[in-house]
Parts: structure tokens; C-alpha cells; sequence
């Protein structure tokens, strides 16, 4: 979910693949504005001193005002209706993937700056 803080497992790795990346030219750190991918990309930005930069045409899916719900009823009905977005709307005319991935692509300029 979009609005999930990091777990500790996650920050673990984010550590690990910040120690990895110590001796990499990282000039510049994006980052969707999901808030676990948020803290993952402040690990790796403070390890090289930078400030992260968060693009809206990163964004995740959203759930609204269930966002960072543990209750496994919410996180079931979630599921089911990704799946749906997924194999309903994606496979019959891939018009709504074709839509994200013109998003995202808006923005490449940004991230290779």
C-alpha cells in the first residue's frame, strides 16, 4: 500500500543496498511519493548526501482513506480489487497500462536530470 511505512526488514535492505551503492556516482535520488518508497530513498540519498526527489508520475495505487490499514478485511478487499484492475481492465484492452506507462514515462526527463 502506498501510505505502509517501511517494516524493519525493509529498512534493513534499504541499509544493505545503501552500503552496496557506497562507491556508485549516485548524483541524484527519485522517488514516487508512496511513503515506504519515501523512507527507502532516504537511506540511499542520505548515504550520498542528497535530497530525494519525489515525482508525482511515480505515484503508486491508492486505496483512499484505508491507506495504511493493517485490518486484513481491508487489505482482502484491496487485493481483490487490484486483481481486478489487473486481469478485468489491463488484459481486455491494456488501454489503462498503456495510460500508466505514458505517466511514467512523463517522467524520464526528470529522473535523468
Amino acid at each position: 500500500m502506498p501510505w505502509s511505512p517501511l517494516t524493519a526488514a525493509g529498512r534493513r535492505q534499504a541499509v544493505g543496498a545503501t552500503r552496496a551503492l557506497a562507491d556508485a556516482p549516485i548524483v541524484r535520488v527519485n522517488s514516487s511519493n508512496a511513503l515506504r518508497a519515501r523512507q527507502t530513498a532516504d537511506v540511499l540519498a542520505s548515504g550520498h548526501g542528497l535530497d530525494v526527489v519525489a515525482l508525482d508520475e511515480l505515484a503508486e495505487v491508492g486505496i483512499g482513506e484505508f491507506e495504511g490499514s493493517g485490518d486484513p478485511a481491508v487489505l482482502r478487499r484491496a487485493a481483490e480489487v487490484l486483481r481486478a484492475w489487473i486481469v478485468e481492465v489491463i488484459s481486455r484492452s491494456g488501454s489503462a497500462m498503456v495510460s500508466r506507462v505514458g505517466r511514467w514515462s512523463t517522467a524520464w526527463p526528470g529522473v535523468r536530470r
